[in-house]
């Protein structure tokens, strides 16, 4: 599966977790965030929480 990030080209996520999180994410907000955000450090949405979570630690997201 590809998701198209802020970048060039497009790249996979490298983890099921990650695009598991990212899907839900979509589901619930269709009108939220379009692609995942590069920066999560200064991430307030607190349905993308579980997304941005998972992401901090995953060392396989980490690595796209």
């Amino acid at each position: 599966m590809l998701i198209q990030m802020p970048s060039k080209r497009e790249e996979p996520f490298a983890c099921p977790i990650g695009v598991t999180l990212w899907e839900e994410y979509r589901r619930r907000n269709p009108d939220g965030l379009k692609v995942p955000p590069v920066d999560l450090m200064d991430c307030t949405d607190p349905e993308l929480m579980p997304y941005a979570e998972h992401v901090d630690s995953c060392d396989d997201c980490n690595e796209v």
